[in-house]
This record gives C-alpha cells, structure tokens and sequence, in this order.
C-alpha cells in the first residue's frame, strides 16, 4: 500500500512471507510487516518513531529488547506478539514486524534488525 501526506509524502506499508534456504541446507521461513515513511524533516520521522513506542507501550506482552549496537539515530526494539523494531535514520522511519516459522532454523533477532537497519539510506 502507498500513501502520502503532506508530512510525509512517501508511506508504505508492505507485508512479505518466504520460505528462503540457506547456504547449509536449512529452511528460514517467516516474514515481516513494514511500515516505512519519509518524513519532510528528520524530527517528524522521530515524533512518528517516539508514537510508535507509546502505542506499543499500551500492551500487556511489552517487552523491551536491547538494540544498542545499530548505527541510527533513535532505534527501539520489542516484543509485542511479535518481535519488533523501530528505527528511525535522518527524515526516514520505518517500524517492522518479524515472525518466524522455521522448524530448522531461527534467525536471531538482532540479525533480523540489522539488516533493516542497514536497508536505510
């Protein structure tokens, strides 16, 4: 799905379910939801990333998980049903979704947020 607003005149909202092998012979199976934006200036993408949070915050299975390491301006990380991760970089934020399937293989969390991480420009 694509929108925009004013604000911010890119959003996108994306889901994607695989079923990948890896180079050992093992199956990752799972997918994500995406919702990406980009902001007109770097503090409305960290306003959306902070609202993000507060709404999660609401659940009763808020779990906060240490992301520390990723080399972005604001990222947070938790467990709600599903492992997620918010990570905002200069005008751009995206809030992302992981599950997982795999009964051979389960790629760690912080993996799974890296590579987001570095998919934003």
């Amino acid at each position: 799905e694509i929108d925009s607003d004013w604000l911010t005149p890119v959003i996108l909202k994306y889901h994607e379910n695989a079923t990948v092998t890896l180079e050992n012979g093992q199956y990752l199976q799972g997918g994500f939801y995406v919702n990406y934006y980009e902001a007109v200036y770097p503090w409305i993408a960290r306003q959306i990333a902070r609202e993000y949070q507060v709404q999660a915050k609401r659940s009763k299975e808020y779990r906060v998980y240490d992301i520390s390491a990723l080399d972005v301006d604001y990222a947070v990380a938790y467990f709600n049903v599903f492992p997620t991760v918010i990570i905002q970089k200069g005008n751009t934020v995206a809030k992302v979704m992981f599950y997982q399937t795999s009964e051979s293989y389960t790629m760690q969390f912080d993996e799974w947020a890296q590579i987001f991480a570095n998919s934003i420009k």
